[in-house]
C-alpha cells in the first residue's frame, strides 16, 4: 500500500516549488521534497516530533505523522544524466 515502484509523476517540490519527478502523484497529501533538499543538513528533523495522543487510535496518530514529515521524491543515488531513475544505487 505504501510503495510505488513503477509509475513516475511530475509534481512540485513542496520545499522549493520546482517541478520534480516523483513516485508520489500530485494528488497525494504527502509533502514531497527533491533529493538534495530532503537530504540536506539545513532541515531540522526535530521539528517533526509529535505528541502521541492517547485519545486517538494509533493509526490516526501515525497518519498525522506521515502527512507532516516530508518524503523523498525518488530513491536514486548514483544515476548519471537521468532524473527518471528510481531504486538505483
Amino acid at each position: 500500500m505504501f510503495r510505488n515502484e513503477r509509475k513516475l509523476y511530475k509534481r512540485k517540490c513542496d520545499a522549493t516549488g520546482e517541478t520534480i519527478i516523483s513516485i508520489y502523484s500530485p494528488e497525494k497529501k504527502f509533502k514531497v521534497y527533491q533529493q538534495d533538499t530532503r537530504r540536506s543538513d539545513d532541515r531540522d528533523p526535530l521539528k517533526y516530533g509529535k505528541t502521541y495522543t492517547t485519545s486517538k487510535k494509533f493509526v490516526e496518530n501515525f497518519r498525522y505523522l506521515q502527512e507532516d514529515v516530508p518524503r523523498l521524491c525518488l530513491t536514486n543515488k548514483n544515476a548519471e544524466n537521468s532524473e527518471y531513475c528510481h531504486q538505483t544505487d
